[in-house]
Order: structure tokens, then sequence, then C-alpha cells
């Protein structure tokens, strides 16, 4: 939704530029900045309130255990915890993924795909129970740097095709 505020502002950095308003041309970028700022936070409270409420993800359901006591795969799985539990939102301008290894079963370069956005896990948390976070942004939130009088100043790199975010967090202890 913010983006298609965004994308509205772009017309008026597009006027601002052609009319060499200097003033206009940073207030849009301001303006822009600011609110991808707001949806980045959102995200990061997003993945805050995952790895907090993370047992809701990683139980497994009664009806989903009855299921699995009547299949006969010559393996009893008697733990009512989800060995590995995956979350994906995607929209036009944003991917979030969430993967969780909870056993921390031996997974050296487990393949995991974010919408599109793949990454395998590091060789040294193979067996370590881990959450990896990706965020896909279609746009540039990584070539705008603070001055030395707190504006926002635009690096000379052009970033085509979005950023990606790869965050490794320790899994959350339970409750004891």
């Amino acid at each position: 939704m913010s983006e298609n505020v965004i994308r509205a502002m772009q017309n008026i950095l597009g006027e601002a530029l052609a009319n060499y308003n200097h003033e206009k041309v940073r207030w849009c970028y301001d303006y822009m900045s600011d609110m991808r700022e707001i949806v980045l936070r959102k995200f990061d409270g997003i993945s805050a309130y995952i790895l907090e409420y993370i047992e809701n993800h990683t139980k497994i359901p009664p009806e989903e255990m009855e299921k699995m006591k009547n299949q006969t795969t010559g393996r009893k799985n008697e733990s009512n915890i989800r060995q590995e539990f995956f979350l994906v939102h995607t929209t036009r301008d944003l991917r979030m993924g969430v993967y969780g290894n909870v056993a921390g079963k031996a997974q050296t370069h487990k393949y995991v795909e974010f919408g599109g956005v793949a990454c395998k896990t590091p060789r040294a948390y193979g067996n370590v129970q881990l959450i990896i976070r990706a965020l896909w942004t279609s746009f540039d939130d990584a070539s705008v740097k603070p001055g030395p009088n707190g504006e926002k100043s635009l690096l000379p790199d052009i970033v085509v095709g979005g950023i990606v975010d790869f965050r490794l967090y320790q899994y959350p202890e339970g409750s004891r």
C-alpha cells in the first residue's frame, strides 16, 4: 500500500527534477525514505512477534498429530513439535520469509526459498536451532546514508532488482 503512495510521489519527484526545484526534490526523497523506513520497522516488529510467539508456528495441531499417527511411515514421531517451519508473505514490492530449524537437526547447506529469493543455511549453523529471516524489497533503501548534518544523501550506486536482507537469529529459549 505504501509503495502505491511512493509511486505517486515519484511522479511529483519527476516534475520537480524537470523544473530544477531542488527543495521539492529533497522533500520527495525524504518523504519516500521515511515511508519506506516505517515499512521496514513494521517488518522488524512482525519478526519480533513471530519470535516471541514461536510456539504457535512450531506446535503440531491435534488434528495433524492424529493424521500422523494413522500413517504407517515406519518411524515414530511422538513429539508434537515440528522439525522445521516456514512462513512466507509476498506482495508486489515486498517479500518476507521466516525459516526455523526447530530440531537443530543437521541440515548442512539446506536450500531455502523465500518466494523467489533463495539462500542456504551456513555450514557452521547446519546443526543448530536457528531462525533465518529474508526480506526482499523492490526499492533501494541501502543507497541512502545520513549526511554530516543529519540530512540524507544518495550514494553513487544504482541498485536494480531490489535489495535482499538476510538475518540469522538464535532460536528463542522456551519457558521453564
